[in-house]
């Protein structure tokens, strides 16, 4: 599969979420490493393609990487890795996207590759319900019906707009308690 190597200078110049390209190709490095985290931790590192529903340019560069990356991990680990990617291959293919063709030149393999891996996991029995929804969803994406992907992250917004702002950034909620048979007092953040 066609991937743009992690040391090339054109990381420099991606952008992310909250870090820079370059150290989103560290991570992806630290995965070929054998590295990968699992749950919050994983969707923590790669939401900095996909925060809050936009896509960024390092998507784009990463997604060949999180395919081929997603048939070395666990079936969750997995899932979330292809769900990103489909994101980033289905807003390469919108009309009026305007990407270099650096970035979107391996994503037609990258999607064909996805597409194998996706559905060699929905045959597995090691999928959760919530691993198994979004592989669907990834599948429609990484098939090429980005139409009926879009159609339904939308249709999913709309009616569960929670999920959305899970992606935002929420401002820790400070409690200071007082304890009158305690020498000093304690904080922790209730926000979590």
């Amino acid at each position: 599969m066609d991937m743009i190597p992690l040391d090339d200078p054109i990381w420099d110049t991606l952008s992310c979420h909250n870090i820079s390209g370059r150290e989103f190709a560290d991570i992806l490095k630290e995965y070929y490493a054998g590295s990968i985290p699992a749950g919050e931790d994983l969707w923590e590192d790669i939401l900095q393609c996909i925060c809050g529903g936009n896509v960024y340019d390092s998507s784009l560069a990463a997604a060949p990487h999180l395919v081929h990356l997603a048939s070395r991990c666990t079936p969750s680990a997995a899932s979330a890795m292809l769900y990103v990617a489909a994101m980033a291959i289905a807003e390469a293919s919108r009309e009026d996207a305007q990407f270099d063709t650096r970035l979107t030149a391996p994503l037609q393999k990258a999607a064909r590759a996805g597409e194998i891996e996706a559905r060699k996991l929905l045959e597995s029995s090691r999928l959760d319900e919530t691993a198994r929804q979004e592989t669907e969803l990834s599948l429609l994406a990484l098939s090429g019906d980005t139409t009926a992907f879009w159609e339904t992250i939308e249709k999913d917004w709309a009616q569960h707009p929670a999920t959305v702002t899970v992606l935002q950034p929420k401002p820790p909620q400070i409690q200071v308690n007082w304890g009158s048979d305690q020498s000093s007092s304690f904080t922790y953040n209730s926000g979590q």
